[in-house]
């Protein structure tokens, strides 16, 4: 009895500490989302010389961008827009997939969004910008120094971007770069010849990618290829550290004279 009361006191005082340093870190964190509206363009995709002329339809210059919403995909902005031809239909309408699939394989795309930071957002030591998730590949800089390069679109990842960050205002910009051109060049560079599976109307070297492989087609999917910011992103200040995730595992140990018996 003695024992069990002890034990219970003990993980009590362990959940207080817990919660103590949970509540202290959490007073020193500052937390800037960048959830919401961002700019869209197309840009070159990286082995691609032309920016896929057949589609000449596209707004293309460095002063013109589409709205975007983030999280999201590019091909959804797009369709939203009702500027383009082909992209007006819904991409699950009969065969519309077919018109969209030029935007993740014969092109890239850029978000940009520009944030305002207050001097009181620099008062702790450490600045993270956490992407919750981005699909695919991607390089990501802030003020035009880049800051980090993404390849999983199943992960969480972290940079440390305060020494690119500066008072007041800042441009972020997330680079994405074609899917397929990307897939093909790393199976042409592979030294061994991998094959991959290929369901009706499937798209590309998809064993390549950590990417969700439904995407590049299936029995039952389209291949729409969907590329862009598909979760939450943004900017965290912190003093020190933080913690990221927390598990908590009850580890019950036998006496020596019970295992004995």
């Amino acid at each position: 009895m003695t024992t069990t009361c002890l034990l219970s006191t003990q993980r009590w005082v362990l959940f207080g500490v817990m919660l103590f340093a949970s509540c202290s870190l959490v007073l020193a964190l500052k937390s800037l989302p960048l959830d919401g509206t961002w700019e869209l363009r197309q840009s070159p995709p990286s082995g691609v010389e032309d920016e896929a002329i057949e589609y000449q339809q596209i707004k293309t210059g460095d002063d013109f961008y589409y709205r975007a919403q983030v999280p999201g995909y590019v091909q959804l902005d797009l369709h939203r827009t009702r500027e383009i031809p082909g992209l007006r239909v819904d991409p699950f309408f009969r065969d519309a997939e077919l018109s969209y699939r030029w935007v993740s394989t014969k092109s890239g795309w850029e978000y940009r969004r520009t944030v305002q930071l207050a001097e009181s957002f620099f008062a702790n030591q450490t600045v993270v910008l956490i992407c919750e998730g981005i699909d695919t590949i991607a390089n990501i800089s802030v003020n035009g120094l880049q800051v980090g390069r993404t390849s999983n679109m199943f992960r969480r990842y972290i940079f440390n971007v305060g020494p690119a960050l500066q008072r007041g205002a800042n441009i972020i910009v997330v680079r994405l770069a074609s899917h397929t051109i990307h897939a093909d060049q790393r199976a042409t560079d592979h030294p061994i010849w991998t094959p991959v599976f290929p369901f009706k109307d499937h798209v590309g070297n998809r064993n390549f990618l950590r990417k969700a492989q439904c995407h590049f087609g299936w029995d039952w999917a389209p291949p729409l290829l969907p590329i862009g910011i598909h979760r939450s992103i943004g900017f965290l200040s912190m003093e020190a550290a933080f913690m990221k995730d927390v598990t908590i595992r009850d580890m019950q140990k036998t006496s020596p004279s019970s295992s004995s018996s």
